[in-house]
């Protein structure tokens, strides 16, 4: 089987910024969409001769922003270039993600048609108080018709995301807007907790006392009741904020497997597993793989690009140590869990036994499952997952002594 990697693209327009958003986006009615591609397909270009160039390309996910405020004709080429340059899996997973806005149904056949096969909804909420108080632009009823239409359309993949905590929500009025979600005809469901960033519009507001959101107790109890409910309506809990009925979405789970990702655009982040820097910097090989990422200013970014100077805003590489405590990170986040044996392979070293009193201390707790020697997270240990996941990563670290090299 020949190498995989992902594709990540990122769109950094809006047509407007939500009141939670500290994502790197500009808010904008008439993106220069053109200017935009021209910069994306320059940055490709410059891996014609990295590692990455001889991989196959198994997903590819448009994020942002906004992605469905531009026109078709911007995938149509930007998914022609990558086809001349990548090799590109037959049932390649690519996914949109959108807005539930008054989408015409001939846009949404014209996504499908130049290539996308999965599209994901920022739905948020369905009811329409707490759109009104997250600064969304448009209703539940926006959200119920995209969805449909997208279906209609010949997606045969169509997700949503929820989010849980909001000011003024309610755990009996959550259960409501999960009990309508799963009616919707779709096969993925994203469930996330509302972060207040700092910085943003609704964290000022929070600071103010405009807006309360709900109470840790309450979240406790939303996030229990997702994972509970979803699973009685047989959803598969593959990640501690993502479900699927039934394929789980292929271009997030490298992410918490730590496989090579190549991200294009504006704040994009890549990812080699086997140690690999940017175009201009493969000398260097790290041992727990390379990380670079973008400038996330836009207009910095095509500045960058346009004078054919890397867009690679920094990288780092990572030694075996930190390797391992990203793998906790990310696969403990999963129902699969992470095996011992892929913690040593990574570590390049043995478990010692500080670290297995660690995980034995944490399963009488009932926070970790353990079989044979697959470590889990059991449902309690999902709620207190930062605390869990941290606690070991600490003793992988070293600083409990609990990895050692042969």
């Amino acid at each position: 089987m020949s190498p995989q990697v992902g594709l990540y693209v990122h769109i950094p327009f809006c047509r407007s910024k939500c009141l939670y958003c500290g994502f790197s986006s500009v808010a904008t009615a008439n993106p220069a969409w053109r200017d935009y591609l021209a910069a994306v397909l320059r940055e490709l270009a410059s891996y014609a001769e990295h590692p990455f160039s001889a991989d196959t390309v198994t997903s590819i996910y448009v994020g942002g922003g906004t992605p469905s405020m531009l026109p078709p004709p911007f995938y149509a080429e930007l998914f022609a270039r990558v086809s001349a340059r990548f090799a590109i899996a037959a049932d390649c997973e690519t996914t949109l993600e959108a807005n539930p806005t008054e989408l015409p149904v001939t846009w949404l056949r014209a996504f499908r048609a130049a290539g996308f096969n999965r599209v994901s909804f920022g739905v948020q909420s369905l009811a329409a108080e707490r759109l009104r108080r997250l600064g969304r632009n448009h209703t539940p009823d926006d959200a119920r018709k995209s969805v449909s239409e997208a279906r209609e359309a010949g997606f045969s993949e169509v997700s949503i995301d929820l989010m849980f905590g909001l000011p003024g929500q309610t755990v009996a009025g959550w259960r409501a807007e999960l009990e309508e979600a799963i009616l919707l005809p779709i096969t993925h469901l994203s469930a996330y907790a509302l972060t207040v960033e700092q910085g943003t519009p609704l964290a000022r507001l929070v600071r103010s006392g405009t807006q309360v959101p709900a109470g840790e107790e309450d979240c406790a109890q939303m996030f229990l009741l997702t994972r509970q409910i979803l699973r009685e309506r047989g959803f598969l809990a593959y990640e501690l904020a993502n479900f699927a009925r039934p394929t789980p979405c292929r271009h997030n789970q490298r992410y918490w497997r730590r496989e090579s990702y190549l991200g294009l655009g504006a704040a994009a982040h890549s990812f080699c597993a086997d140690g690999f820097g940017p175009p201009g910097a493969e000398g260097s090989v790290g041992a727990g793989g390379c990380r670079w990422w973008n400038a996330a200013s836009a207009i910095e970014y095509q500045q960058e690009v346009s004078h054919e100077r890397r867009p690679a805003h920094r990288l780092e590489w990572l030694s075996a140590e930190e390797a391992v405590e990203e793998l906790l990170l990310t696969a403990l986040r999963t129902d699969a869990g992470v095996t011992l044996q892929e913690i040593k392979r990574t570590a390049s070293g043995s478990v010692s036994p500080a670290f297995r009193a660690a995980c034995d201390a944490l399963r009488r707790g009932g926070l970790l499952a353990v079989d044979t020697d697959r470590l889990r997270l059991s449902d309690q240990g999902a709620l207190l997952a930062d605390t869990v996941i941290l606690e070991l990563a600490g003793a992988v670290s070293g600083r409990q002594g609990a990895v050692t090299g042969r």
